[in-house]
């Protein structure tokens, strides 16, 4: 279980968009970001912060840079 608080409320929006363009929910979307930012770290030796933007694809989390 993951719990996350103190969330800002427009990152929480900016994730919660994006879970609906994907047709997640805000669990599945989190749990994709997650994975695809920490489980490609070691195939592409890139930082998991630019793999979690990659995942995101650019520009879904404006206002948040890495």
């Amino acid at each position: 279980m993951l719990q996350v608080r103190d969330c800002p409320a427009d990152l929480y929006a900016d994730l919660a968009d994006c879970a609906k363009r994907e047709n997640r929910s805000i669990s599945q979307q989190t749990i994709y970001i997650l994975k695809t930012a920490l489980g490609s770290q070691d195939q592409n030796k890139e930082s998991p912060e630019e793999n979690a933007v990659e995942a995101l694809g650019e520009g879904v989390l404006p206002g948040h840079s890495v």
